[in-house]
């Protein structure tokens, strides 16, 4: 790898390094994410690396979701090929419902979701409607797709 001869691709396989530019924009599932980044993992092994999504570049993608991913720069660490990119379409969300506990912020109710594969608040705008309590656990169902400038609802 360190001289050039082989590269690591997606999951870990070593291929023989191409003259042709990394494949973009093809189907691929977020492996991870957070309030700031994500990385995308290539359905297709021979695409590129693990593609590296900077904070605001994730269109509101979530663990898990099938996405299309463009490549926007590409470095060299450690004799590896690295790419940074942008989400520029979800094609599938795999998970719609979370759970969560009912919070009151700033005058507008959302849902803190469990664990860690959702960590920004949902907004729950009918939840005063059903005369539930601050605190309570509840399944909440996303709606409509959220970006990283809408917010999210449900």
């Amino acid at each position: 790898m360190n001289e050039g001869r082989v590269v690591l691709g997606a999951r870990g396989a070593v291929l023989l390094p191409s003259n042709r530019p990394a494949r973009t924009n093809s189907p691929a599932r977020t492996a991870t994410t957070n309030a700031a980044s994500a990385f995308v993992v290539p359905q297709d092994p021979t695409a590129h690396e693990d593609l590296f999504i900077p904070e605001g570049q994730n269109l509101g993608a979530i663990t898990g979701d099938i996405v299309r991913a463009k490549i926007t720069s590409q470095g060299h660490k450690d004799g590896k090929v690295i790419y940074s990119g942008r989400i520029s379409e979800i094609i599938e969300r795999t998970q719609k419902k979370f759970v969560g506990s009912l919070q009151k912020v700033s005058g507008e109710w959302v849902v803190l979701p469990d664990g860690n594969t959702l960590t920004a608040a949902i907004l729950t705008p009918d939840a005063a409607s059903r005369h539930i309590r601050v605190g309570t656990k509840v399944v909440v169902e996303l709606t409509t797709t959220p970006t990283a400038a809408s917010g999210r609802r449900a």
